[in-house]
């Protein structure tokens, strides 16, 4: 067939002994085709978005990972609600099993929530001169299940790791899971739903004594091709 000019391959007529499942992939496909296009479109339209407001005065991205350290010891300062939605944004930007995005997030705010932690958390005095904390949960109730939902939502509290540190805070991954005894005290304390599950709680603050980044590369650890 020929139109404009142009020779066009004629197509075959679609069968449609297809199964429910196939169907459903192949929507989900076209789904995520759209939304790469759209996402494209979006920065011809608009240009690569800025990472911070002085890239001149910010540290390059592999300088900031290789200088976050643990922190345990804050100086009180608060943490501004602008600054909170910064980490929690960055924490949402992670990767997740089949884009489940299991992660949910309860606030903890010095003179209300924020003492939760000591009473829950054996050897967690530290946390009272932080800014905030950051209870993060994963939703057991997603596809692909409660495994790779807690994967997901460890690449989730990463990110907001690393963005903590991005802005001048500190932060400590503090667990909750799997001691089941942690895990039911927050779900009761937090008002948490049965298929939330409180995996850590991240208190945020300003460091009172930063400690010096750690090179902690190890090339006994790589190995290429095989064992």
């Amino acid at each position: 067939m020929q139109r404009d000019g142009l020779q066009q391959t004629p197509v075959a007529p679609v069968e449609r002994k297809e199964t429910g499942r196939s169907i459903f992939v192949k929507r989900r496909h076209l789904l995520q085709y759209m939304g790469i296009g759209a996402a494209a479109l979006g920065v011809g339209l608009a240009g690569v978005p800025a990472l911070a407001s002085s890239p001149d005065k910010a540290p390059d991205f592999i300088s900031l990972l290789r200088s976050r350290r643990s922190v345990r010891e804050y100086t009180g300062e608060p943490v501004s609600r602008e600054d909170l939605q910064s980490i929690l944004a960055a924490g949402m930007s992670a990767p997740s099993a089949q884009n489940c995005r299991p992660w949910h997030f309860v606030i903890l705010t010095p003179g209300k929530s924020l003492g939760w932690i000591d009473r829950i958390i054996p050897m967690t005095a530290y946390t009272a001169k932080a800014g905030a904390a950051i209870l993060v949960c994963t939703d057991t109730s997603v596809e692909p299940g409660q495994e790779m939902a807690i994967v997901s939502t460890a690449c989730c509290v990463q990110n907001m790791l690393l963005a903590s540190h991005s802005l001048g805070y500190g932060s400590v991954w503090v667990n909750i899971y799997p001691t089941q005894e942690y895990v039911d005290a927050w779900r009761e304390t937090a008002g948490l739903p049965r298929h939330m599950l409180p995996l850590c709680v991240l208190p945020v603050g300003r460091p009172a004594a930063p400690p010096p980044p750690v090179d902690r590369t190890d090339s006994g650890r790589i190995h290429y091709e095989s064992w």
